[in-house]
């Protein structure tokens, strides 16, 4: 994910951003903190525009999902489903051990 402006997270321990889980539910001890960060951030509107057109768990543009789940229904917006890089590469990793197992 890139943004012509630079958000003002960048550099920031990812983990206090993605602490849902798969259901939306969510612990966020620094939710009030993040908030602030994020309202005078340059990459605001790059990053609610983002999170609210793409399915995206955790906190973007100081909005949780449910927060942005929320928004998406009340102004009619699907969005669309993000598919985690890791299990992209997980899926192709076994794909390769299959076809090297094949081989043999």
């Amino acid at each position: 994910m890139y943004f012509k402006n630079t958000p003002s997270c960048l550099g920031l321990d990812i983990n206090l951003f993605f602490v849902e889980d798969d259901s939306g539910n969510a612990n966020y001890t620094n939710l009030n903190h993040i908030k602030r960060m994020c309202k005078n951030c340059p990459a605001l509107m790059e990053c609610f525009e983002y999170s609210r057109d793409n399915l995206v768990h955790g906190i973007w543009a100081g909005t949780t999902f449910n927060e942005r789940d929320t928004y998406r229904r009340k102004n009619e917006i699907v969005g669309i489903p993000v598919v985690p890089i890791s299990l992209v590469r997980d899926h192709i990793d076994a794909l390769e051990r299959e076809d090297n197992d094949c081989s043999k």
